[in-house]
């Protein structure tokens, strides 16, 4: 085994890559999740057209699906923001602890 796929399979193996990827998929399921749900309430809730303008808020406001959507939404988005702000707030507590 040459050096290179050495230093490959170590970085696959660190622990530090597998928390990683971990917390990537986490990451990447909101924001499928909220990609999906953007797409489906703009196509079921509030069409593009003349009526979807005049109806949409009806239909958004009183549908199940529409509320459920809505809410997938909103809590993704949060969901989506409190992780940058962890991110933030773990990228400053390490480098103020190796300083």
């Amino acid at each position: 085994m040459n050096s290179l796929q050495l230093l490959l399979q170590n970085f696959t193996n660190s622990s530090h890559v597998k928390l990683l990827w971990n917390v990537s998929k986490m990451y990447l399921f909101w924001i499928l999740l909220h990609w999906l749900a953007v797409q489906l309430y703009q196509y079921m809730c509030t069409p593009a057209t003349f009526w979807g303008l005049v109806f949409g808020t009806t239909v958004a406001t009183q549908m199940p699906h529409c509320r459920a959507a809505l809410w997938i939404i909103t809590h993704s988005s949060t969901v989506i923001r409190d992780m940058w702000l962890l991110l933030g707030g773990w990228l400053i507590s390490q480098l103020v602890t190796n300083s």
